[in-house]
């Protein structure tokens, strides 16, 4: 029922357009009934007067030629109809029986036949059936656009805000937060829920350490998030920019769809250095496949993938550390713990130290000395007191 609440508004505003629409243009629909001439097209009707008169210029029926030019409505419509036939290209005949006929009409004035209804048509009238096709076709249109809208806001709205569980008190701060993912109702996309799981996980307490992160990210990948692919900019509490990292689908097994995903790709790019430093964290069954392991060595180095595993990321300016906070395999016709099921991982950035290596992180070796050994023999004999073994030894330089 959750699915079908979405579609009973804009569906049923689609049924009430239709038959909205269908009403009216039916109603508006002229329905022709025992008319007669003065509705044809003005060439017909030029043609019809030009009957009348040949049938008149025959029979010299006045009150029957008076009859049949009524059904023109008026003197003005018989006037215009003469006129129109006057153009035709008609036989001397015709044209004087057409001269008889218009003399007959002024001289004494037609009247409008029953059928005649030239009542112009109320202009409100006019402007609704103008406006009501308009207005049926966006009535759909807006109906369509609003089902596909709600359809795609429900498949991307992430689930309620939940309580962040409180740290635990037992033996400091918890440095991994290992559960099941919560039950989100209104998450119904994997990307939906698994951001609702990133942001109810604990982080890392790494202020108890004394050394706190710039930045802390958490980031939950579910199965069948096939574009899964999340990143972060990493900046300064006062706002500046230092680099990003994420987490993307580095590989996957088989075909189809959901994806199998068998290796994350863990990166870091700093802005001080040209390099975008990359590691794979990889399944069980990746990390013992050396085809698929070697595969995958130009991305990084390959990193087995458990919960508590820590991958470190060193660029010029900035470390960056992801740690598996939790993990499940998924399971089917492939190789068991071959792909992930869920895998959340928590991205914490520190800016390093400028007196560090950029490449490997350790301090800089110092300078050498200015007074170095020399690096061979010595040339002569040493001056002052003897510094070899004692006398009656032979030396090495004799």
């Amino acid at each position: 029922m959750s699915k079908v609440k979405p579609l009973l508004v804009p569906v049923g505003m689609l049924v009430l357009g239709i038959i909205i629409g269908t009403f009216f243009v039916g109603y508006s629909t002229v329905q022709v009934a025992n008319t007669g001439p003065w509705q044809l097209e003005p060439t017909f009707q030029a043609l019809y007067v030009t009957a009348v008169a040949d049938a008149y210029g025959a029979d010299g029926d006045m009150q029957t030629a008076l009859n049949r030019i009524g059904y023109l409505c008026g003197a003005d419509g018989v006037n215009a109809a003469i006129a129109t036939a006057n153009q035709l290209p008609l036989t001397p005949g015709q044209q004087a029986n057409l001269q008889e006929l218009s003399l007959l009409a002024a001289q004494w004035a037609p009247s409008s036949a029953e059928v005649c209804d030239l009542h112009p048509i109320n202009a409100t009238l006019r402007l609704v059936r103008q406006l009501l096709p308009i207005l049926g076709a966006l009535a759909v249109l807006g109906a369509a656009g609003y089902a596909g809208f709600s359809i795609y806001r429900e498949q991307q709205e992430g689930g309620p805000a939940e309580k962040k569980p409180a740290p635990s008190t037992l033996g400091g701060s918890r440095a991994t937060a290992t559960k099941k993912p919560p039950t989100l109702e209104k998450a119904k996309s994997p990307a939906a829920k698994g951001a609702a799981i990133a942001a109810v996980t604990e982080k890392t307490d790494y202020a108890a350490t004394g050394d706190p992160p710039v930045v802390q990210f958490m980031t939950t990948y579910l199965e069948g998030d096939d574009l899964f692919d999340d990143s972060f900019s990493i900046e300064t509490s006062s706002g500046e920019f230092l680099g990003e990292t994420g987490v993307g689908i580095s590989e996957t097994l088989g075909v189809g769809e959901p994806k199998h995903v068998t290796a994350m790709e863990v990166w870091s790019f700093d802005k001080n250095d040209i390099r975008t430093v990359t590691k794979v964290l990889m399944s069980d069954h990746a990390f013992n496949d050396e085809t698929l392991k070697n595969k995958l060595a130009p991305k990084g180095e390959a990193v087995l993938a458990k919960p508590g595993a820590v991958v470190t990321l060193e660029t010029a300016s900035l470390r960056v550390q992801a740690k598996v906070i939790d993990m499940e395999y998924g399971s089917g016709p492939l190789p068991p713990n071959s792909f992930f099921k869920r895998i959340t991982i928590e991205l914490a950035a520190w800016q390093r130290d400028v007196a560090q290596s950029p490449a490997s992180g350790l301090p800089r070796p110092p300078t050498t000395p200015a007074s170095s050994p020399p690096s061979g023999p010595p040339s002569g004999p040493p001056s002052g007191p003897p510094s070899g073994p004692p006398s009656g030894t032979p030396s090495p330089f004799a």
